[in-house]
């Protein structure tokens, strides 16, 4: 009998953890993934005038925009892109709770840095290969590369 992994599944578990390894990284103070780069330099900008501005408001803002900015290039504008806003939409609010649980991880310097850093680094590959199992409309850097 042929055991079968539902798409949903993978998706959730994707951007679960996929936002859990961002927070990871994010705590460890290393630096950030190049994909999720931009959008965190915006929330440290940003978030000095308004402090109720978070890494995952940044985030699906800086998708909406490059969302934006791919249909201006493509000159059209597909229904595919709204359903990629919803899960940038969906991950960028994970993000914030993954953000509030591992700021609650003890210790700080080099060794629980490097931990956190490391573990980030493989739980964001993770959660990137559960949503490339999907049928559901990917995030905006996903789009911009196809």
């Amino acid at each position: 009998m042929k055991r079968m992994f539902y798409t949903e599944a993978a998706y959730f578990i994707g951007l679960v953890t996929l936002a859990l390894g961002t927070a990871l990284m994010e705590r460890a103070d290393f630096g950030m993934s190049m994909v999720v780069a931009p959008a965190y330099l915006l929330y440290l900008k940003v978030s000095e005038y308004l402090n109720w501005f978070s890494f995952g408001m940044a985030e699906y803002c800086f998708q909406a925009f490059l969302i934006i900015v791919l249909a201006v290039v493509l000159g059209s504008f597909r229904r595919r892109y709204l359903f990629s806003f919803i899960t940038a939409f969906i991950y960028g609010n994970v993000l914030d709770i993954m953000m509030k649980v591992v700021g609650l991880v003890p210790g700080s310097g080099i060794f629980p840095g490097t931990v956190c850093y490391v573990t980030g680094l493989i739980t964001c590959a993770i959660g990137v290969s559960f949503l490339f199992h999907t049928y559901i409309s990917p995030e905006a850097y996903e789009l911009f590369v196809n």
